[in-house]
This record gives structure tokens, C-alpha cells and sequence, in this order.
């Protein structure tokens, strides 16, 4: 029987055994100019699927929150009372939590209704604007989105004729337009404003900028007419739905009579399980997006089209990605297959392609050289995916391979701004900067200088390398690791810890990392000589004063001269 855990709140520590609800099968219910912006758009929501798909360095997390690495499988105990539940005999049974069971939905509504919009649409996003802005995590993270992104949201403002928090739900549906690939994408808009539209039967008011456009018949049904823009508000709605299109779209969604529109099998299957309660929802047939809806992929969503190709399974026929903020963040991808591929083929599949992605992106992220502004968030993007996928479950529901997490709350405008702001250094071409250096300033100031100068370090759980580029970044200085010195001690960059350390001097930032990174913890200080991991500073081989970490044997070896804190003391 599968299940599912109730997540009461990331705020307070994760119980050791949550509990766990059996759920039943759903039943089956029925159900230009904006195109280039909704790319972006698309690209956030592409990229954190594809983030989240791919699973798995750590942004700093909510106090209390431990991560599965902390939290080791403990023995069974009894439930915390604030998770307990009555359970009606009727309603689904509670049972033991294995650490795999899918993450419980924090909402239950009814699938997204896909009523007006017209037949062939493959991209489908359901958005619910006025309930994100509600919350300040909401409107945090539609200014993650980052000047492009914001662009979209203007864009669909004009279209839609009002503000976002004037709409309760907006669908928008895509589809090729006329010629296939050679006439580009048509976007459908079908918006149910917060307040219904004044008017009566026949006589709807629609917003402006279409309250004063020339009116039109179609049908028996009247529209006002506009470039590219047309909008119908359908006497059946009572003023509770309108619709904004081009002409021909308007027409046949005029002619389905509201019906929903035919979907291939795959994309009906995870159409009947969305849920409209959610924040955001994304359903998609993965082919679209390469073939006739390429054109998405431009300018800063270029550089998404060959990782998200070469990531999807070629069995993967329909995707879904939803996600909302309660009292936490929570994410959850769906996939439906081939007839050939089983679900759990399909989950397995994904599973096993998430193992290696994040450190493929902490490769590339190595490679950038990202603007200052946002340079140290960009780096622990690659943290941030590993602590989802630590949260991160996979499995098998009304035959859809099912991935879903719970982060805490802040970490949905984290994700999405390091996103952004990864996406546009990738279209600017920010590429080159050595992976464990930082450019020296303009004016001279000594090593020993900077090492004196006050800095911060901070992260909940991240490698030895990216904790020494933090700390470059910091007080922009060359810090470089000797690898292979630390390979004769059997020392990696790849270990990782935490770190909290500001408005520390420099110099004690480093000697903290290196204290953590030591792979012998008994060392009583940097002066005992269990302490292999040490520091020195020399030129480079262009004469440049440098920080180098190395280990104390090779440095003794080279007759390198050790800062006077490494001098032996003993071990106590």
C-alpha cells in the first residue's frame, strides 16, 4: 500500500519516524510578443525541475532541520503527538514511515481545470498569483526571478488586462501555431479573476484594455476583438472566467463549448492528477520542447536545452512539476511513460540519473566566473540540490513515477535565484575564471593583509573546495589546493562539513576550514602535529603571492616556511 509522510514544519526538527498515510488510488476525473518573456519563465520552471529531477552542496538551512546525513535511521519510536491523526474507518490508515515512502501532499484539490483552452496545447502552467502574493515567500520569489523573469510577469499583466493579484488562477496553454514549427507558438490565457467581472449574460464587462475594443461573433458568441489579443468572457462563467487569445485559438476554444481540450494519453493520464490547490503547476509532453517548442529555448534559456535533452529518459512521454509554499517548501515531478516502460522502470530511471548531477554542476559552476553580485550564491546552487535531494523521495503512483520533497520555506526563492542568476552568467558568456582562485584587487594590499581582514563563511554542509572559494571570493585573494599533496595523505576536496563562522579575521576562517577538513579530528589545534592539513604563502609561477593549501609532510619536504601558528606544540 503506498503512503505518504505529513510534514508538519521544517522549523522544528524532522521526526525520526513521521507519520505515514496509506492513500487511495484517485478516481479518474475529467476534466508573439508573451512567447518570448514566458520563456523564461519556462526556464525557471525547466530548470528547477530539472534541478530537483536530477536531485541533490547545502544552502544554509532552517534552525533545527537535519539532514538525513545527521540523522542516521534511528530505532523506532513512538510518533510525536502533534503528528498523531484520527482516522475514520472509511478514510486511509496510518502505517510505519521505511524513509522511502512518498512525502503526503500539503493539498488536496481538485485537477486543474483545462476548460477554453484549445485543442493541440502540449505546455500547460497553471498559476495562482493571487494566493503566491499573499505570502512574502511568494513575492520574494517572483523577484528571484530576476529582471527577465519580471519582464514575463509585466507581459502577462498587459495581456491578462489586470494586476497579478487581481487573478486567482491563471492557465496558460501552448501550442504550435499555424505552420508547425515555421509559424511559432500560440499562447492561450484562460484567467478567473479574484472578483467576477461586472455585466450580465451577454453584456460581461471585460477588463481593460479590451472593455473599449470592437466587438465580434463567433458562434453566436460575442468576443472583443484586438492585436494579437482577443478576449471572450463565456456567458456559462457568470463573469467567474475570460479568455484571452489570438483569434483563432479563440474560436475553437468558442467552439469546444468550454470543454476540456483532447490531450494525448500520457498527458491525460497526469492532467487528471494535478492538483489546482498548488502554487504552480507545469505539464508538459517533453518531445514538444524539441521539436516545435525549441523556440523557448533562446537567449537565457539557451544553455538549458542540451542538459535538459540529454537528462530525460527517452521513455519519458508526459512531466508535471508543481510547487507551493505552506509552512514549507514542497516540489513534487510526475512522469508517465511508454507502454513498453512500467512506471517503475521510469522511477528507477530517474532515480539513477539524479545521482551525478550535482556534482556535473558544481563542475560548471567552477567553470563561471558569475558577477560579484551574485557570485556566492551561484556557487552554492550545486549545495542547495543536494540538500533537496537528502529530502528527496521517488515512487510509484496511479501509474506515475512520483518524485516529491519538503525543504524549508526559503529555499523555493533560493533555488530559483541562483537559478536565474546562473542562467544569465551562462547567456553572457561568463566563462573562464580558475575554479579555486579569485582575481586580486586593483590596489595592493598584502596576503597577510587581507588574511587580517574580517570575513564570513557560512553553509550548513558543503565540500573543503567550495568552503576555500567562499573564502577567496571573500577577501579576494588567490587561494589554491594542492591536490596532489593531499593525495599522499589520503585527503579529498570532496569531504565536507559546516561552517558558521562571521566577521571572523580571515586568517581564522581559513584555519577553521582546514581544522574541519583534517581528516585526523583529534588534532588539539593547528600546532599539533596531527594537523596534516596547513597553509603556506609563496609566488606563483608569475611571481603572484598566493595562498596555497597543502599538508604539513609536503610542505616540511619542499622546505616551505609554515605560518608561526603551525609551529609544533606536541600532542597533549
Amino acid at each position: 500500500m503506498r503512503g505518504r509522510h505529513r510534514l508538519q514544519g521544517m522549523t522544528a526538527p524532522l521526526p525520526d519516524k513521521p507519520t505515514v498515510r496509506a492513500t487511495k488510488p484517485r478516481k479518474n476525473r475529467q476534466r508573439n510578443q508573451l512567447l518570448v518573456t514566458l520563456g523564461v519563465l519556462l526556464a525557471m520552471a525547466v530548470g528547477l525541475a530539472a534541478a530537483f529531477l536530477m536531485s541533490g552542496p547545502a544552502p544554509p538551512q532552517a534552525a533545527g532541520v537535519r539532514t538525513p546525513a545527521e540523522n542516521p535511521q534511528p530505532e523506532r519510536q513512538s510518533e510525536p503527538a502533534e503528528l498523531e491523526e484520527v482516522v475514520s474507518d472509511a478514510g486511509p490508515e496510518l502505517i510505519d514511515d521505511d524513509h522511502r515512502t512518498l512525502w503526503e501532499s500539503p493539498t488536496a484539490g481538485e485537477p486543474i481545470s483545462l476548460a477554453y483552452l484549445p485543442p493541440g496545447c502540449e505546455l500547460i502552467l497553471h498559476l495562482r498569483p493571487a494566493a503566491l502574493l499573499a505570502k512574502p515567500e511568494g513575492e520574494r520569489a517572483l523577484r528571484a526571478l530576476g529582471p527577465q523573469g519580471l519582464a514575463v510577469l509585466k507581459e502577462l499583466m498587459r495581456a491578462a488586462g489586470v494586476k497579478l493579484r487581481a487573478i486567482d488562477e491563471l492557465v496558460i496553454g501552448l501550442r504550435p501555431g499555424q505552420g508547425g514549427a515555421q509559424g511559432g507558438l500560440e499562447a492561450t490565457l484562460v484567467i478567473t479573476p479574484t472578483e467576477p467581472l461586472a455585466g450580465a449574460p451577454g453584456a460581461w464587462e471585460p477588463p481593460p484594455p479590451y472593455a473599449n475594443l470592437r466587438t465580434a461573433q463567433h458562434e453566436g458568441a460575442a468576443y472583443r476583438v484586438g492585436a494579437p489579443w482577443c478576449c471572450w468572457v463565456p456567458d456559462q462563467e457568470a463573469g467567474r472566467v475570460y479568455v484571452v487569445a489570438p483569434r483563432a485559438a479563440l474560436h475553437e476554444a468558442i467552439d469546444a463549448g468550454g470543454a476540456a481540450p483532447p490531450l494525448r494519453r500520457e498527458l491525460e493520464l497526469l492532467a487528471d492528477q494535478t492538483d489546482r490547490d498548488r502554487h504552480t503547476t507545469l505539464l508538459a509532453a517533453p518531445s514538444f520542447l524539441f521539436t516545435d517548442g525549441r523556440s523557448l529555448f533562446t537567449g537565457v534559456t539557451e544553455s538549458l536545452q542540451s542538459p535538459v535533452f540529454d537528462f530525460l529518459p527517452d521513455a519519458l512521454r508526459a512531466a508535471s512539476l508543481s510547487v507551493h509554499w505552506a509552512d514549507d517548501f514542497y516540489l513534487e515531478a510526475r512522469g508517465a511513460s511508454t507502454a513498453e516502460v512500467t512506471a517503475t522502470r521510469l522511477a528507477s530511471q530517474l532515480k539513477s540519473r539524479v545521482t551525478n548531477w550535482p556534482n556535473d554542476l558544481q563542475l560548471a559552476v567552477l567553470d563561471l566566473n558569475p558577477a560579484p553580485h551574485g557570485r556566492r550564491l551561484v556557487a552554492q546552487l550545486p549545495a542547495m540540490l543536494r540538500l533537496l535531494g537528502a529530502y528527496a523521495r521517488t515512487g510509484v503512483e496511479d501509474d506515475a513515477a512520483v518524485l516529491n520533497a519538503y525543504l524549508p520555506l526559503p529555499a523555493g526563492e533560493n533555488l530559483l535565484a541562483a537559478s536565474e542568476l546562473m542562467l544569465a552568467q551562462l547567456s553572457a558568456g561568463a566563462r573562464g575564471a580558475a575554479a579555486t582562485t579569485a582575481t586580486a584587487a586593483p590596489r595592493e594590499v598584502s596576503i597577510e593583509q587581507k588574511l587580517g581582514q574580517p570575513a564570513s563563511v557560512s553553509f550548513s554542509r558543503d565540500t573543503l573546495e567550495m568552503a576555500v572559494r567562499y573564502l577567496a571570493d571573500e577577501i579576494d585573494a588567490p587561494v589554491v589546493i594542492l591536490g596532489s599533496d593531499l593525495q599522499l595523505e589520503g585527503i579529498t576536496k570532496n569531504q565536507s562539513f559546516s561552517m558558521d563562522a562571521t566577521g571572523q579575521p580571515a586568517a581564522d576562517v581559513l584555519l577553521d576550514i582546514l581544522l574541519k577538513a583534517n581528516p585526523d579530528r583529534t588534532a588539539a589545534g593547528p600546532g599539533d602535529p596531527k594537523q596534516k592539513l596547513v597553509y603556506v604563502v609563496k609566488p606563483d609561477d608569475a611571481g603572484r603571492p598566493t595562498i596555497y593549501i597543502t599538508t604539513r609532510s609536503s610542505a616540511e619536504k619542499r622546505g616551505d616556511r609554515l605560518p608561526d601558528v603551525f609551529a609544533a606544540t606536541g600532542s597533549p
